[in-house]
């Protein structure tokens, strides 16, 4: 049974005569789904943002009553200008972009027995096509595999009360009693769409610039794009002028991420050319790692001409793709840092390493490298600059391992006169471009900071804490206890095979000696001097050992394999954690 839709329909207009927007075109090519449209057309004499006044397109499916989905409408409809709603391949299909791109043919777009209904922000019904409530195969608004054309002397909405003599419908349906339908399977190849035209809009008289289409891609290595604006009715005996100025959302730099452009740039049309003018904007291909960037430009200011005005095409954006990869804070981090050997001299021994947090390489070369008082560049020609997914790389002052203290992996040579790793009131800043990944800083060497006082061992950042904010804490770092090369500890190139839970000694004077463990003993020390529960688990988190003893006494653990373990020590209301190696 047929519902009684358009009644419900007629409850919600609140004014017929204002209703200026309606459909003019749906389009179901039958070679190209990618290729449908939906046309809009705006009879009235003032522009009309579509978003900001809540215009919504909804789509009812076979014979339902309610829609199926709902799509809010973006964008701005000029003055007996027209707005097309396509997919991103609509440019492919028809050699010009739509006023609003959808996402998926799923999203919106008719088959040909759909019901599409334009309504206002009070939901009230503006336009309607299709006879909601029926089945749409076989009948007068069967546009499957076809086209949907309005007839010329539409001039405003039906309100939602769907009047088929108002359409030219072709399609493969073979429905009866219809005033104008065609059975026709209808392609591109027809040339029968014409999106952005419809036989009843009026002839202009006035002379319209507008932008050839509303944007382009360009790559930033790829030279440069033109940017062109077109003239509809040119008065044969006087130019026509334009602007094309600079609006202030775009994200690129003039001058910067394209040779400087002087806005505004003045366009002209010759008296009686229909000729379109443009400009070149050429692209600068730096090396800073950085995100897409825009280039948004507006018409304005349109003279002369038969009272010349700016079109329905008014804004052009380019889109300037980066083709450096893009780096972000934490990508890179600074997890292990030796500034004071003791085997070998600083100038020879110093070291640092980083590690990569993501999934792919990341190349540093170009980079930045800063401490407290002065900037270095990492260059691919002093070593290694590439950093593994999920991997180290090694910086060392020194890349001879028979001076340097034995270093076992050394990446690259950062010694170039200017980078200095101090013992106190040191960082190392990684800089990509301007952009800071990653930074440590440490002061004072006395600890007072958190950070442990090194002496022949590195500072290693805990394994749970690697990223670039847990590395700016002091306490997530403690001091290497794996010797390497020439005696010095450290574990470069290598993970740090440590968790915060053995950083940090909250027992005043806590010591534990000797370790690593040869003859399968060892004692611990504190300042207070009172008896202590000591508490041993293995790697996989099983206690082994749990005894009370006294300060300084023996502790005999012969009866554990060789291995690295854990040492919980409770004195008081205190308790410290130390990784504990048996050799």
């Amino acid at each position: 049974m047929k519902k009684n839709y358009i009644l419900l329909i007629a409850f919600l207009i609140t004014s017929l005569t204002n209703a200026q927007i309606f459909i003019t075109e749906l389009a179901d090519p039958a070679d190209n789904t990618d290729c449908r449209f939906i046309e809009l057309y705006n009879s009235g004499n003032a522009s009309i943002d579509l978003g900001a006044n809540n215009y919504k397109i909804q789509r009812f499916v076979n014979d339902d009553t309610t829609p199926d989905i709902t799509v809010s409408l973006t964008g701005s409809i000029a003055a007996k200008g027209f707005f097309v709603i396509g997919l991103a391949e609509f440019n492919a299909c028809y050699g010009l972009e739509p006023n609003m791109i959808v996402a998926s043919n799923a999203s919106l777009f008719s088959n040909g027995d759909d019901k599409l209904l334009l309504i206002d922000g009070t939901d009230s019904a503006i336009d309607l096509f299709g006879d909601i409530g029926t089945e749409g195969v076989d009948t007068c608004d069967d546009f499957r595999d076809g086209r949907a054309e309005r007839n010329a002397n539409i001039t405003f909405g039906n309100s939602g009360s769907w009047m088929e003599a108002n359409w030219n419908v072709s399609g493969i349906g073979t429905p009866t009693g219809c005033t104008s339908y065609t059975n026709a399977e209808v392609s591109t190849t027809d040339m029968i769409f014409d999106p952005g035209a419809w036989v009843g809009a009026p002839v202009p008289t006035n002379t319209f610039v507008s932008f050839v289409s509303t944007s382009a891609s360009i790559s930033e290595d790829s030279g440069s794009v033109d940017v062109c604006i077109s003239i509809t009715n040119p008065d044969a005996n006087t130019a026509t002028t334009v602007n094309l100025n600079l609006n202030g959302s775009s994200s690129s730099t003039n001058g910067a991420d394209y040779t400087a452009i002087s806005f505004p740039v003045t366009i002209t049309f010759p008296a009686g050319s229909s000729a379109n003018q443009c400009i070149t904007v050429n692209i600068t291909d730096d090396t800073d790692p950085e995100t897409d960037e825009t280039m948004i430009v507006n018409l304005q200011n349109a003279s002369g001409g038969n009272s010349a005005e700016v079109g329905s095409s008014s804004q052009f954006t380019l889109t300037i793709l980066a083709n450096d990869l893009a780096v972000n804070p934490g990508d890179i981090i600074i997890t292990e840092i030796f500034q004071n050997p003791q085997i070998v001299s600083d100038s020879d021994g110093e070291w640092f390493e980083v590690y990569n947090t993501t999934s792919e390489a990341i190349d540093m070369d170009g980079w930045g490298l800063d401490d407290h008082n002065s900037s270095s560049i990492i260059e691919s020609a002093r070593g290694t600059t590439i950093v593994p997914a999920g991997g180290y790389i090694v910086l060392v002052k020194n890349t001879d391992s028979s001076t340097n203290g034995g270093i076992p992996i050394a990446d690259y040579d950062f010694d170039d006169g200017n980078f200095l790793l101090s013992n106190s009131n040191g960082q190392i800043i990684l800089r990509s471009g301007t952009i800071v990944i990653d930074k440590v800083a440490w002061e004072g060497g006395d600890g007072n900071d958190g950070f442990p006082v090194p002496n022949g061992a590195s500072m290693q950042l805990a394994t749970d804490k690697f990223d670039s904010v847990s590395n700016d804490i002091g306490s997530n770092w403690a001091l290497a206890t794996t010797a390497y090369g020439d005696g010095d500890l450290g574990t470069p190139g290598t993970e740090n095979n440590f968790t915060l839970s053995i950083l940090k000694n909250t027992i005043e004077g806590f010591a534990m000696y000797p370790n690593p463990v040869n003859n399968g003993v060892f004692s611990i020390k504190t300042s207070l001097g009172k008896s202590k529960l000591v508490q041993i688990y293995d790697a996989l988190g099983k206690q082994v050992f749990n005894q009370s003893v006294e300060n300084k006494e023996e502790i005999n653990i012969s009866n554990l394999n060789a291995g690295v373990y854990i040492v919980r020590v409770q004195e008081e209301d205190k308790t410290a954690t130390n990784k504990l190696i048996i050799n």
